[in-house]
């Protein structure tokens, strides 16, 4: 039975990088166009110009299979020759990759959550940490955690590069109040779950939410965050206002530098704001 439950896998996040899939999405943003946009920048070429030749360098959040070669390539050409590069993702990338019959790249993968890493990777000990819209891809009350975590695993002289985009509006139709849409399942929505399946409470509603809420563009009013369902995934993409995204930074205590900032439609149809940041140690 073609039940929304069995579409919902976590192979679904990468296929959407993986062309040829039937769930290719060739305007989804990868680290290979973020970099692009980053290597406009004056000032990111000078900060990548002070890296070790042996730089030790943290992806956060790895779906997309050429991310790794994407920043070897960058890397290489600002004398970066020998990067240590340490994956984390909450996704068994592994096995998902095997599955699709993907290679694995030469990274050191760990299936962690990037917001609870406790002592699995050592403070003070990278010299770049990239997150690729993560924080779009996660509640936005766990996004402190995150970025306190980023901030504490890099070297002092280190630099973060973050890219997530603000700002969304639908153009089709106007986003949904999250109380309105979820009326039927009231004290439901917290403001801060992953996907429907943190909402349901059985399969049968897991079903039906899909169902009604995939696509669709939803916002919290309380929060003034927009909230997109992603088909077929069923998780949850948030766009916050960017003066929230200032104050999180902020807070975490990063020194942010724009590297580039662009208005674009995504692959949802959501007009938005989407940032390339580097933010470093204050």
């Amino acid at each position: 039975m073609n039940t929304a439950k069995t579409l919902a896998t976590p192979l679904h996040s990468v296929a959407r990088y993986v062309p040829g899939s039937p769930h290719f999405q060739p305007d989804a943003p990868t680290l290979a166009s973020s970099l692009a946009a980053f290597s406009n920048s004056p000032e990111f070429n000078s900060a990548l110009t002070g890296l070790s030749p042996k730089a030790r360098c943290l992806v956060i959040g790895y779906s997309t299979p050429s991310n790794a070669q994407a920043l070897r390539q960058v890397l290489g050409e600002h004398a970066v020759t020998d990067p240590s590069i340490i994956v984390i993702d909450r996704l068994p990338i592994p096995e998902i990759y095997t599955e699709m019959g993907i290679e694995m790249p030469e990274i050191d993968f760990l299936q962690l959550d990037a917001c609870n890493l406790g002592d699995a990777l050592e403070a003070d000990s990278f010299d770049l940490i990239v997150q690729d819209f993560v924080l779009n891809c996660m509640p936005p009350a766990h996004a402190p955690a995150l970025l306190q975590s980023t901030r504490a695993l890099l070297k002092p002289n280190g630099l973060s590069l973050i890219s997530l985009s603000t700002d969304a509006k639908p153009i089709a139709a106007p986003a949904q109040p999250v109380e309105k849409a979820m009326s039927r399942w009231p004290d439901r929505w917290s403001g801060s779950v992953w996907s429907i399946s943190d909402l349901a409470h059985s399969p049968e509603e897991y079903t039906e939410m899909a169902i009604q809420f995939l696509g669709r563009t939803l916002i919290d009013e309380k929060t003034g965050h927009l909230v997109q369902v992603t088909s077929p995934t069923c998780q949850f993409e948030y766009f916050i206002p960017s003066r929230e995204m200032d104050h999180l930074l902020q807070q975490a205590g990063f020194k942010v530098i724009p590297a580039h900032v662009s208005h674009v439609v995504d692959y949802s149809g959501l007009a938005c704001t989407r940032h390339r940041l580097i933010a470093i140690p204050a």
